[in-house]
């Protein structure tokens, strides 16, 4: 009689992952997707599992020899790749003004990997704005981005997620901010109504200075919920003081958690009370003089770059754009941006959440003594120039 053949394994469900370069049925849907990646419709990530099993030296081996000890080859490694893939809304966004900060704002948008799928810049000196679309075209064949960039007008502000307005008089050496104020004012009014005649419901994001007042004046030609309107706020200023801590105490700008406040100007302050290291407060490390001469070196460096170079773009402009992400991610990213606050009825710099809808809330912090006094002094040197306008 013939012995009885081995009961065959029972069949099991084949996983949708992929466990060997050898399994090529799922080829067709890979390359599908791919194609789609690169189209910038969907996004993909890689997780690696690694599983390890262990053969014990009673386990029979395949060639039928027995085992004897536990050696490297007792081991198997099964690499497996689960491919997530989730849509990615792309974005179409607006820059008006192709002065030097503009410029490097979309020069930053172009560098980095974000969710804009379409750039539009626009400026009263149409050929600058087509100059600067050329230029930046140049760089799409090396950047890590590919988007559609053009050359519009106020027209095209419709369907846009973002608009950028860096547009208004330059400030100029030895110019307050709220020199440009009388300037501005009268620009943004003009510009905000043909904006605003497209049907523009989007999130504004205002980078002209005197840059909180004339958030609140967009705020208020626009008619739009003060959630939807966003200034650049303190995050620069919020950048040079981390960047000088860093210096001060060799410790990554990153692993610093501290804030500018108040207005992007001369009335703005740090809030030490809130300054820290891993956890540390600042305050425990840095004697009062050591933090008043950073405080001041901060306040004050903007001036120092406008009397060396003429202008300061390059940090704004990377400032900016981690803004945009934040927004068109819904990163909920605390920054200290310009929004509306409810009790002194202004636009200030302030640690605030931001997302998709624009401000999600801004944070209850609670300040010293002497930074509400300070706080206080801000918001009144910004009300002081409201009423010159309105």
């Amino acid at each position: 009689a013939t012995p009885a053949s081995p009961k065959s394994p029972p069949a099991t469900k084949k996983s949708s992952t992929t466990s060997s370069p050898k399994n090529t049925k799922n080829l067709p849907t890979l390359i599908s997707t791919y194609r789609l990646c690169l189209k910038g419709e969907i996004k993909i990530t890689f997780r690696k599992r690694v599983r390890l099993a262990r053969r014990t030296a009673s386990e029979p081996r395949k060639d039928g020899r027995s085992r004897s000890g536990l050696a490297k080859s007792n081991f198997n490694f099964s690499l497996r790749y689960n491919i997530i893939c989730y849509n990615q809304s792309m974005a179409k966004i607006m820059i008006v003004g192709t002065g030097n900060v503009g410029a490097s704002i979309a020069y930053c948008l172009v560098n980095q990997r974000t969710s804009v799928d379409e750039l539009i810049l626009t400026d009263i000196n149409n050929a600058d704005a087509e100059g600067e679309v050329i230029d930046l075209k140049d760089t799409l064949t090396v950047s890590p981005s590919y988007l559609k960039i053009r050359s519009g007008t106020y027209k095209d502000a419709k369907n846009c997620e973002i608009i950028i307005i860096t547009a208004g008089a330059p400030q100029k050496p030895g110019e307050t901010r709220m020199d440009l104020l009388q300037k501005n004012a009268k620009i943004f009014k003009s510009m905000i109504k043909k904006i605003m005649d497209s049907d523009f419901n989007g999130i504004f994001l205002v980078v002209s200075n005197p840059m909180d007042v004339l958030t609140y004046l967009t705020w208020h030609y626009s008619g739009l919920p003060h959630e939807q309107v966003i200034g650049s706020g303190t995050v620069l200023d919020s950048s040079r003081l981390r960047q000088k801590l860093s210096e001060h105490l060799g410790i990554h700008p990153k692993s610093i958690h501290a804030y500018q406040v108040g207005e992007h100007g001369d009335t703005e302050f740090t809030l030490w009370s809130t300054a820290n290291i891993g956890g540390k407060p600042l305050t425990n490390i840095l004697d009062t003089k050591t933090r008043g001469e950073i405080e001041n070196y901060v306040k004050n460096e903007a001036y120092e770059i406008i009397n060396k170079k003429g202008a300061t773009y390059y940090g704004i402009g990377a400032c900016v754009t981690r803004i945009i992400n934040s927004i068109l991610d819904d990163e909920h990213r605390i920054l200290p941006v310009s929004c509306y606050d409810d009790f002194a009825e202004v636009y200030n710099g302030y640690p605030a959440i931001v997302g998709k809808q624009g401000i999600v809330r801004r944070l209850d912090l609670n300040l010293t003594e002497e930074e509400g006094i300070k706080f206080q002094k801000s918001n009144n040197a910004l009300k002081s120039a409201l009423k010159e306008v309105l």
